[in-house]
């Protein structure tokens, strides 16, 4: 049986959000230990996003984007360890600080984790090497009109079940890393307005799926 609290604005009325609010986000979590199905987007709940979150152990998906939620992100996320969907996309999460982005480390105990998004926030600093420890099973990554301001990071190439990597306006400095093309599932690459530089990687296409690249232009053959 799956256990759901759906409080998303396309699902219920502004006076029942005005209801549901009375609850308290912030001490929900002790009261609803066996919820599968958290979700909470497009709506204008406030402050951080509560520490009682993480005593719903059972959690499959955690949506809480498109409120107005501030502050940093908990730490206590490998506590979900059947979660497969984790977004807090479009809030004002952050401050453009280091160590922001250390949440990303809990979720390498997220076996199950397909989908991850903070897009959209103020979020700065590192990233953290935990991204390419990150579930067998991610295949969207959206992180997008950030601050992280670092290389772009070698670990990406690890996520090889990878079908969309999103990381459009934010800071990321350096050369397109080969690693990236340890990505032979991926279908979708943003990497617009950010300080990219250096060379194009050039991918030649073979029959089986291999890849040759070379570092000067930029060409996709395929042939024989």
């Amino acid at each position: 049986m799956v256990i759901l609290l759906h409080a998303s604005a396309a699902r219920i009325s502004g006076n029942e959000i005005d209801r549901l609010a009375l609850l308290d986000f912030k001490h929900l979590g002790p009261h609803l230990p066996n919820l599968q199905e958290f979700e909470f987007y497009g709506n204008q709940f406030t402050g951080n996003i509560p520490a009682s979150v993480s005593n719903m152990s059972k959690l499959w998906i955690l949506e809480v984007s498109s409120n107005n939620l501030q502050g940093r992100v908990l730490n206590g996320l490998g506590n979900f360890p059947d979660l497969e969907v984790f977004n807090i996309e479009a809030d004002s999460l952050g401050s453009d600080s280091p160590g922001e982005l250390n949440f990303i480390e809990s979720l390498t105990n997220c076996s199950d984790l397909n989908e991850l998004a903070f897009g959209e926030h103020n979020f700065g600093g590192k990233l953290p090497n935990a991204i390419g420890n990150l579930s067998s099973q991610l295949t969207e990554v959206y992180m997008d009109l950030n601050h992280v301001s670092v290389p772009i990071h070698v670990g990406f190439g690890k996520l090889v079940y990878l079908l969309v990597l999103n990381l459009t306006q934010n800071l990321f400095t350096g050369v397109i890393l080969s690693d990236l093309l340890e990505l032979r599932n991926l279908q979708h690459l943003s990497l617009s307005q950010n300080l990219l530089s250096g060379e194009y990687i050039v991918i030649e296409y073979r029959k089986k799926d291999r890849f040759k690249e070379s570092s000067a232009g930029m060409s996709i053959e395929s042939g024989d």
